[in-house]
């Protein structure tokens, strides 16, 4: 037998080691984690719960995300936008909205009291988020 045969014998007997116990639990905790996202992500991010003015701003919001992000990924439902918060900013100002209404398929102007943003999440694959951004209603003259 040659040298290079020998070497080549060396490296197929060799065994694997089997899982250490770190190794183990490091694997247990990663698939915990996973499992705590993929939750978090299909129960938790949208906003719930919320008042007239507030529904209506979500729907402003979902129509502009819409019109802005319509690639390949977002119309394959491979990339989706969740809307996770929305908040009054000022209550003294009058915000201007310019949507599509879901219902009836037209367009819609409303004002109404008080400046509101959002807060969207990017999601890929329905639950691993990617990117934060906020929309904030337009001021009304």
């Amino acid at each position: 037998m040659t040298k290079r045969s020998k070497e080549k014998e060396v490296k197929k007997k060799k065994v694997r080691e089997p899982l250490s116990n770190r190794d183990k639990s490091m694997i247990i905790v990663t698939i915990v984690l996973v499992i705590i996202l993929i939750a978090k992500s299909l129960f938790f991010d949208e906003v719930r719960n919320l008042t007239e003015d507030e529904a209506i701003f979500k729907e402003f919001v979902r129509y502009s995300v819409e019109q802005e992000y319509d690639g390949a990924l977002e119309a394959s439902g491979i990339i989706q936008y969740r809307i996770f918060d929305i908040y009054m900013v000022n209550p003294d100002e009058t915000s201007l909205l310019r949507y599509e209404d879901p219902d009836t398929g037209m367009m819609v102007e409303k004002t109404m009291d008080g400046r509101y943003n959002a807060r969207v999440r990017k999601v890929f694959l329905w639950v691993l988020p990617i990117k934060e951004f906020s929309v904030t209603s337009k001021i009304a003259e």
